[in-house]
């Protein structure tokens, strides 16, 4: 299902010109794969300057200091979900204690009455 996200998010993109030897057009990759067959052997390069490097760095650490504040938020999640399970035991044993507590006034009441 991921590669499916992925070859569509391709498929999107400009067509991509080979820089080799060989003269060998490429159509939208969603055209024809029988092009793409033709080409595997062409080498490839993308032309990347500084700029574009350092954006891409600048996102790449953008990218992890996300995950580590997600990952942070998660636990921090998680945390918070077992002092509430503590608090929402605690409530019932504390509700139990009430009702034992209820029980017995109410016979003691019901003694004295009777005396």
């Amino acid at each position: 299902m991921q590669n499916n996200k992925i070859s569509n998010i391709i498929r999107k993109k400009k067509p991509i010109k080979p820089i080799s030897s060989k003269s060998c057009e490429f159509k939208m990759l969603s055209d024809s794969i029988d092009t793409e067959q033709q080409c595997m052997s062409d080498t490839y390069e993308f032309e990347i300057d500084d700029l574009q490097q350092r954006k891409l760095f600048q996102i790449q650490l953008s990218l992890g200091d996300v995950k580590k504040l997600i990952k942070a938020k998660k636990e921090t999640l998680n945390q918070i979900w077992r002092q509430i399970n503590t608090l929402k035991s605690s409530i019932l044993k504390l509700q139990n204690d009430v009702s034992y507590f209820e029980i017995k006034v109410y016979s003691s009441l019901r003694q004295v009455k009777q005396m």
